[in-house]
């Protein structure tokens, strides 16, 4: 069956890995062109990626395309063109510290912390700060964190890296936003390591896709969206029109309207070009 044409569509918020990007990183030329040519054509492609702002140079690079992105998880709004962070949702440190306090205590085993910085202004001016053994050892990192993470200014997401089977990490992640109790919003998005990704309460991508529709003055249905992992599952749900790549996890597929190839047969270059008018 040919998929149908979506008309009235003028924004396509995309995640970036395992959605738009191949699992090297790289995009197709066929893709590449479809990006161009939807612009062109008045429908534009809005990256609204789990990456931290400092990781979107080189999707400048492979896709051509700059401009306004929305980057961890809705906590961060970016001008790739000028290289700004434009906005930046941080945990307040109280809660913050008061969290990791939480999670040490309900975890057991080996688990690690590291806090993504992001304050409004240069992009080259946020970071990522470590504590010791979150990075695996063969891995060099530009900084460790030398001080509490809660002291850390403008901490936009929590990471935490445990040694548990990735398949339990949606196990995982309910346990701890149940402790958290709500003043915390947690997903996760990794396909190779359990990792959980923390944010400010109410920050999703679904939140600040919103906040970018309302200062476009776009309501939900002339917006589509496409992703693979959990973090996708709000923004999948608030668009319009939901897409998942066929390998997306399970909750992603039952949250979306429709599924397409995977970046590797060219996706999500094949559902803009259902949505040229």
């Amino acid at each position: 069956m040919t998929p149908r044409r979506l008309s009235g569509v003028s924004v396509l918020a995309t995640d970036l890995d395992g959605t738009l990007l191949r699992s090297d990183g790289s995009i197709s030329d066929k893709t590449r062109a479809a990006i161009a040519t939807a612009h062109d054509r008045g429908v534009r492609t809005l990256f609204v990626t789990g990456r931290p702002p400092r990781w979107m140079a080189p999707v400048v690079a492979a896709t051509g395309r700059s401009g306004i992105s929305v980057c961890a998880n809705g906590a961060v709004t970016v001008d790739l063109s000028t290289d700004t962070v434009l906005t930046s949702a941080a945990i307040p440190a109280t809660v913050l510290g008061e969290a990791m306090a939480t999670i040490g205590d309900l975890l057991d085993g080996s688990f690690y912390f590291a806090a993504e910085q992001a304050l409004p202004g240069p992009i080259a001016a946020t970071g990522l700060f470590p504590e010791p053994g979150f990075v695996p050892p063969d891995r060099p990192v530009a900084q460790v964190a030398d001080q509490p993470l809660y002291e850390i200014p403008g901490v936009v997401k929590l990471l935490v890296r445990t040694e548990g089977a990735t398949e339990q990490t949606a196990e995982l992640a309910g346990l701890v936003a149940t402790a958290l109790g709500g003043t915390l919003n947690v997903t996760h998005a990794s396909r190779t390591h359990q990792m959980l990704e923390i944010s400010r309460a109410g920050v999703d991508k679904a939140t600040a896709l919103a906040n970018l529709a309302a200062d476009w003055s776009l309501p939900p249905a002339q917006i589509a969206a496409a992703g693979d992992m959990p973090n996708d599952i709000p923004m999948i749900r608030w668009a319009g029109h939901g897409a998942a790549v066929a390998s997306a996890h399970a909750d992603v597929v039952a949250a979306a309207d429709e599924v397409i190839p995977d970046p590797e047969q060219d996706g999500v270059a094949d559902l803009l070009q259902r949505l040229l008018p």
